[in-house]
């Protein structure tokens, strides 16, 4: 996540109220973390505190005196996830998330009592999963459901391995749906960054703003 900046600030304190106490708590929450013990490529490395909107600005390989590059870093999401892929999707297909059976209607709300748990096939598989997301975000409080084409990802709201016991379920889908897992997966009680660069047998220091 980019760090807020002095852009929009302008004479006469033009964006001062918005941006700039932003600003200064980044720089208050300022954090070096290390050295840290690294790991293979795209293994986790413990990071205290660390979470996905936080900013890393610098990590340096103390072992060998150079930089790691920014982008071969992120941090990890600790909430558990999973998704649905939709594929030709029919009126009375059922895709099940977290106990909640939603069904594929013609016409959305034609199911009557149902209304609540159903979306529309529409015209295509990502009109089908973009109305499925709709569907979980406005049913279930404890997720967070978003579509990419005919992909539908599922995010428990909360960091930790609570999520990893919500259900998925393509039971009475005809084929039409398939999940990524018998539940979400993930979640984790740790937090820590990944890089793509091999960091074993090497010690890392890491500079970053801590947004939470």
């Amino acid at each position: 996540m980019a760090l807020f900046t002095t852009s929009g600030i302008g004479e006469g304190g033009a964006g001062v109220q918005d941006r700039l106490p932003k600003i200064l708590t980044e720089l208050q929450n300022l954090t070096i973390s290390g050295p840290l013990t690294g790991a293979g490529v795209s293994t986790a490395i413990e990071v205290t505190g660390i979470g996905s909107e936080d900013t890393i600005i610098k990590a340096v390989n103390l072992t060998d005196i150079t930089e790691i590059a920014l982008n071969t870093i992120t941090i990890t999401d600790r909430r558990a996830t999973g998704t649905i892929t939709l594929s030709s999707i029919a009126a009375g297909d059922v895709v099940g998330v977290n106990g909640k059976n939603y069904t594929a209607v013609a016409v959305p709300g034609a199911l009557g009592a149902l209304a609540p748990y159903t979306f529309s096939v529409g015209t295509s598989n990502a009109t089908a999963a973009a109305s499925l997301a709709a569907a979980i975000m406005s049913a279930d409080t404890l997720l967070v459901a978003s579509s990419n084409g005919a992909v539908v990802t599922i995010f428990y709201r909360d960091k930790g391995t609570a999520g990893n016991s919500i259900a998925l379920a393509v039971t009475g889908s005809n084929g039409h749906a398939t999940r990524s897992a018998a539940t979400l997966a993930g979640g984790t009680a740790t937090s820590s960054i990944k890089t793509t660069v091999d960091t074993t047998s090497k010690k890392v220091m890491l500079y970053w703003y801590n947004k939470q």
